[in-house]
């Protein structure tokens, strides 16, 4: 802190943080203040933003505990933090902390840009593990370019692991608009200057407070966070889209 900043920590310019429902075929998210999952239905369109990131989470038995980390960029050469609400369980690369910490899963933390309810684009994160996961990697290994083009998931695709039936998104590339791509280049401005200062930030080693536990646990931004988005998102409606775009 100093006098001209006086909040050093900085705030996720993300608006909704999203999952994949596997039982259900569904995305979903959690409302802080209703402190409910919201179900999202099909069809769900988004630009990607950036698809470097990655992150642990899941639940410990253990600490009955949600669990959690910093985010890197660099698999193979950045130190991740994971921790519960009891403190931190493991710290290093990810080849340091693979299996160490029981109910720990690897998760690709997807920035996107999407419609909210207010019809405006803003900036979302897509968090994908297991068979979501597997499903984005091949999606994604078949497409030439994540960047170019509007990602669009209408259907779920049935698989099945022994007894247990669950639901893979069934991810779709659209062509892309001109306007959307250059609120998408806007929307990811706002983004890497978000990354510059939490790379550079203390975040990922010091203590977090209880309203920053809560908020990851949740996998939603406080209110007054949310608060701060809103008020910065951008003016431009979904009605200023090209006819064509899917969304």
């Amino acid at each position: 802190m100093s006098r001209t900043s006086q909040n050093e920590r900085p705030v996720s310019p993300c608006e909704r943080y999203f999952e994949w429902n596997g039982e259900k075929g569904i995305f979903k998210y959690y409302d802080k203040e209703s402190k409910k999952n919201v179900e999202v239905p099909l069809p769900f369109s988004f630009l990607v933003l950036d698809d470097k990131m990655s992150t642990i989470k899941g639940w410990s038995d253990e600490d009955q505990s949600g669990i959690w980390s910093n985010e890197i960029k660099d698999l193979k050469n950045g130190i991740i933090t994971v921790r519960t609400k009891k403190g931190v369980r493991a710290t290093g690369t990810y080849a340091d902390i693979k299996g160490k910490v029981n109910g720990a899963d690897y998760v690709k933390s997807l920035y996107i840009a999407f419609i909210n309810s207010e019809k405006k684009m803003t900036i979302g994160n897509l968090a994908l593990k297991g068979a979501s996961l597997n499903a984005w990697i091949e999606f994604a290994s078949a497409t030439k370019d994540l960047y170019n083009g509007i990602v669009k998931v209408d259907s779920s695709i049935e698989g099945k692991k022994g007894k247990v039936i669950y639901q893979m998104p069934d991810f779709k590339m659209s062509p892309i608009t001109e306007k959307a791509e250059a609120l998408a280049n806007e929307l990811d401005r706002t983004l890497q200057d978000y990354f510059k200062v939490y790379f550079t930030s203390t975040q990922s080693t010091e203590d977090l407070t209880e309203e920053m536990i809560d908020a990851v646990l949740s996998s939603e931004p406080s209110a007054r966070e949310v608060a701060s988005i809103k008020s910065k998102s951008s003016a431009i409606v979904a009605d200023d889209f090209d006819s064509e775009s899917p969304f």
